[in-house]
């Protein structure tokens, strides 16, 4: 996220920006949040993810595990088919999509800006994705 009057990178427990000094909310993050499910569910609106009409956004929880050069991903979607599951690179960061009934699941993680998407998984309810530096 960035800081709405700089536009400096920043991090959502922190309390003000460094590069400017502006007192950070967590509104702010949270309306840019929803600003980009909106553009999400715009995005797919038809595609191969849409089952059905989406009426609820949720935020899947998740852990990251530094391994030497490797970072891995666990993103935790019980009872989610496999197929209903969609991960990309985007930037510096890693969006998750995933659709079960009338839910979206939907979340943004930071990953390295020179890294690729090697291993991806879904056993047990966690879909487990390994990240490799270049």
């Amino acid at each position: 996220m960035r800081c709405t009057k700089c536009g400096f990178p920043v991090n959502i427990n922190w309390k003000y920006c460094p590069n400017c000094g502006k007192k950070i909310f967590r509104s702010d993050f949270l309306s840019e949040f929803d600003r980009m499910c909106q553009e999400v569910l715009e995005e797919i609106q038809g595609s191969q993810l849409m089952n059905s009409k989406i009426k609820k956004i949720k935020e899947p929880k998740s852990s990251i595990i530094i391994n030497g050069f490797d970072t891995i991903y666990e993103f935790y979607l019980p009872n989610i088919n496999q197929d209903k599951i969609n991960i990309r690179k985007v930037g510096e960061s890693l969006e998750l999509r995933a659709v079960k009934n009338d839910t979206l699941f939907f979340k943004i993680v930071k990953a390295p800006s020179n890294a690729y998407i090697s291993e991806k998984e879904y056993n047990n309810g966690v879909f487990r994705v390994i990240v490799k530096g270049k």
